[in-house]
């Protein structure tokens, strides 16, 4: 196998791992918003989580895996 194959077909592996152990539908449809009464700890690491999450499912999409559509928050709700 050409070594450029071989090594495109790594990376490739390797982005859909990280995509299976990044994406949360959940995570990657919170509004954004910070809830009342958390710390700046929490609103980070909530934007953190939103922000991974998001990137992992458009990775996702480009490579065009089969994840679990985004559940966004006003969703849940219904």
């Amino acid at each position: 196998m050409d070594k450029t194959i071989q090594a495109y077909e790594e990376v490739i592996a390797k982005l859909k791992e990280w995509v299976n152990e990044n994406y949360d539908p959940e995570d990657a449809g919170r509004n954004g918003d910070c809830l009342d009464g958390l710390g700046s700890d929490d609103c980070y690491e909530i934007g953190c989580c939103k922000g991974s999450s998001r990137s992992a499912y458009d990775i996702g999409q480009i490579l065009d895996m089969d994840l679990e559509d985004i559940i966004y928050e006003d969703e849940e709700d219904d």
